[in-house]
């Protein structure tokens, strides 16, 4: 139970008590009223802090996959590779998406982790009491224990089962942290999807220049053909073994 759920209940029965004796329950709702109000305004600026985080977190996103993007096309046009602006366009969609995707895992995985610190911090606090109880417990058998020794008893059973309801909640919580299966593989097929659109960008260059090639192949052979008056192609032109292969094959020579 929560620190406000406890409060509130401890709070109503109050005014149960004083209502089956006819006591006035004015303040004691007035203070029931006044404790719900703080608890809705933490709860809302709590809300409140996890959207400018999350936003924060987006427009970092942005910020760096529109880097990337930049990276890529500096790569790609570095080798001669120049990004139509239709594909500039596609590697930043790309790129944010991997890098929101990124950020979400990430933000997951340092939850996971402060969560899992906290469960650990228990689990030892709760270990030191327990061992403190068994060695009270054995005073007591034994007839050694003083009234300290037994108040402190009490003091450290109820701490354990106040611990151990905060460790079942906590551990609740890690594993409603835990990164989901599809955001992985999400954040996967958008870094393959990135690195194919850089990939389109050379496919698209390198067939246009293989096409380039191709055509002033047949015009200097054209060009041939008429300075020379020949009537066929293969009167002027012989194909060298390598591009004889590949016309014949369709694979590349060795």
């Amino acid at each position: 139970m929560s620190n406000y759920e406890s409060q509130r209940a401890a709070v109503i029965a109050d005014i149960t008590a004083a209502a089956m004796v006819g006591s006035p329950t004015d303040k004691l709702r007035k203070k029931l009223a006044d404790l719900d109000a703080h608890f809705e305004a933490e709860l809302a600026a709590q809300d409140a802090a996890q959207r400018a985080a999350a936003a924060e977190r987006q427009q970092a996103a942005v910020e760096d996959g529109l880097a990337r993007a930049d990276s890529a096309v500096f790569r790609l046009t570095a080798v001669g590779h120049v990004p139509t602006d239709d594909e500039a366009r596609r590697l930043r969609d790309a790129y944010c998406d991997l890098a929101e995707a990124q950020a979400n895992v990430a933000t997951l995985h340092e939850r996971s982790a402060e969560l899992a610190v906290a469960v650990s911090a228990i689990e030892k606090r709760v270990t030191l009491l327990r061992d403190r109880a068994q060695a009270l417990s054995a005073l007591r058998l034994a007839g050694a224990a003083s009234e300290r020794d037994q108040a402190e008893s009490f003091t450290v059973e109820r701490d354990i089962a106040t611990l151990e309801t905060a460790l079942t909640e906590a551990r609740v919580h890690v594993e409603a942290a835990r990164i989901p299966s599809d955001l992985l593989q999400r954040r996967d097929r958008l870094l393959a999807a990135a690195a194919q659109a850089e990939v389109a960008v050379s496919t698209r260059f390198l067939t246009e220049q293989a096409a380039a090639y191709e055509a002033l192949l047949l015009d200097a052979v054209g060009t041939l053909m008429r300075v020379t008056g020949a009537v066929r192609p293969g009167d002027v032109y012989r194909m060298g073994d390598r591009l004889s292969w590949f016309v014949r094959t369709g694979a590349l020579p060795k």
